[in-house]
């Protein structure tokens, strides 16, 4: 099983991003991530025995309920550069809530044997795959010269781990199982 945890986006949000997404989607540049599909992936766990799974959701569970987020967009990027631009995202404020959570999630990883990430960890929401890299350096250089759009914060209140099967119209998420990250009142 492909299998990752992230904070799932509420439906208004989702619907906001969505209209984002229509606005630069004329370009042709970017292959857009359907809206139900969007995310920000806290930790991509890859191959995962499923006879195993019953022990990584007890590590998840481990990890104390923790507040609510408010995602803070700070602007349209692509990466890995915008000379070079495979995936086309709306980067986050790093907030330290989100850090935290983040990092327990990546110790309780550790926990059951798996590698450190690698990577530093760079909040962000994937809304697109580059498909046609001439146009994205184009549509780079525009984000670059324009005005940032305007963004609202997004407030998340659940993290979960999700499922990802891989296909010709691209990945399949199903959610296996969600965390609160409101303690109980």
């Amino acid at each position: 099983m492909r299998l990752f945890t992230a904070v799932e986006l509420e439906q208004e949000a989702r619907a906001a991003l969505g209209m984002l997404q229509r606005s630069y989607a004329r370009s042709g540049a970017v292959r857009m991530t359907p809206p139900e599909s969007l995310h920000l992936t806290l930790r991509f766990f890859g191959e995962w025995p499923e006879q195993r799974l019953p022990e990584l959701i007890a590590a998840l569970d481990a990890i104390p309920a923790g507040p609510a987020l408010r995602l803070q967009p700070l602007g349209l990027r692509f990466l890995p550069t915008p000379a070079s631009p495979r995936v086309f995202i709306l980067l986050l404020e790093a907030r330290p809530e989100l850090l935290q959570l983040q990092r327990a999630i990546e110790e309780q990883a550790r926990s059951l044997g798996m590698e450190p990430e690698r990577r530093v960890f760079l909040p962000h929401i994937t809304l697109g795959r580059v498909r046609d890299v001439r146009q994205a350096v184009r549509l780079a250089e525009a984000l670059r010269e324009a005005e940032a759009p305007a963004l609202e914060a997004i407030d998340a209140t659940n993290f979960a781990l999700i499922q990802s099967t891989l296909g010709p119209q691209g990945a399949v998420y199903r959610t296996l199982r969600r965390w609160d990250l409101t303690p109980p009142a």
